[in-house]
């Protein structure tokens, strides 16, 4: 280095030197000029210390050491509150980014693993390597439950018909294992078995129902206002006698008819027309009957009335026949013997 080098370096000390304020303490300036969350620093030094609830962070770099004041550690350094000064502290666990202690690493840096406080770029026997948490965990074995009982002799889905059958038995997983631990066994089994029942029973078996038969009554389709429609079906398998016997053949139902009168019936629309003009008639005519005899027996009473009450008048009992036209029904009138000519 030249000597005007040399005067250049001591000027710019020598500038930094007034600027510092003597207040007792060698080197230390107002709190005011140091960086956030330093109490006090040096010029050449940084922070000294550091305010609440923050670290000193130390930072070397070759024979000059800078003080920083944070409020987390970063990667590779740990909180160390114990002491007069909290501060972070460096890491002494290779590829660590986070540490407990001062020889724990809880976080390894990426594609290494934690385990038992140290890194590893592969995992230790007995563990695997689990990318979400960055751990090497313990490796679990699988562990599967005791087998089932044997199920029943089957061939083709029958258990009859053959000879011999498989039968199966199940075990089911308790535990799944982890990548390096022990896979797990068989979890089905099955044997050659001997089929108890070697005939199957055949059970009867119907056609579908037909399509329903015209509604009838006394085999007639008319005449009547209600009967009957029946359906059918058909075996096409006969049951055996151990099998299932077959269901009812034949259904019937209650029907209106579609025709209430047949045709060439005495009873059609024009016959039950006149009929009811008959009938009406016949009421007008038996109405007329019960007026007459209603006013026979007053003028009877009136004339007994007019003799004085105490001779008895005469009275015959007399049967007129009084016939309609179209009926020969007699009625029975009782008249006195005065009014028969009336």
């Amino acid at each position: 280095m030249g000597v005007i080098d040399v005067e250049i370096v001591l000027l710019i000390c020598l500038s930094l030197l007034l600027a510092a304020v003597d207040t007792g303490e060698t080197w230390r300036v107002k709190t005011k000029a140091c960086p956030q969350g330093c109490n006090s620093c040096s010029l050449f030094n940084g922070c000294i210390t550091c305010k609440p609830r923050y670290l000193l962070l130390l930072h070397r770099s070759g024979m000059k050491q800078m003080g920083y004041c944070r409020r987390t550690c970063p990667p590779g350094y740990y909180a160390s509150r114990g002491g007069d000064i909290p501060r972070c502290s460096k890491c002494q666990v290779d590829d660590c980014e986070d540490c407990f202690t001062r020889n724990f690493c809880v976080r390894c840096q990426p594609s290494y693993y934690a385990n038992g406080g140290k890194c590893f770029a592969t995992c230790p026997a007995g563990t695997w390597p689990d990318r979400k948490s960055g751990d090497c965990l313990e490796s679990v074995d699988c562990e599967v439950s005791q087998w089932a009982s044997w199920g029943p002799c089957l061939k083709n889905g029958a258990d009859c018909g053959y000879k011999w059958g498989m039968e199966t038995r199940m075990r089911g997983i308790i535990t799944q294992p982890t990548p390096t631990g022990k896979a797990c066994p068989e979890l089905a089994e099955t044997r050659r078995c001997r089929i108890l029942q070697r005939h199957c029973p055949v059970d009867c078996e119907v056609s579908e129902w037909s399509s329903w038969s015209p509604c009838l009554k006394n085999g007639a389709d008319c005449g009547y206002k209600w009967g009957l429609e029946t359906r059918s079906r058909s075996i096409t398998t006969q049951p055996s006698t151990d099998g299932q016997t077959c269901p009812e053949l034949h259904e019937s139902r209650d029907c209106r008819m579609p025709q209430r009168y047949c045709p060439g019936d005495e009873v059609n629309p024009q016959s039950t027309k006149k009929n009811g003009k008959n009938r009406r008639k016949n009421r007008r005519r038996k109405t007329r009957r019960r007026d007459r005899t209603r006013k026979t027996r007053t003028r009877t009473r009136a004339l007994s009335t007019s003799e004085g009450g105490d001779s008895t008048t005469e009275r015959t009992m007399v049967s007129r026949p009084i016939t309609d036209k179209g009926s020969s029904r007699k009625i029975s009138q009782d008249l006195p013997t005065d009014l028969l000519s009336i």
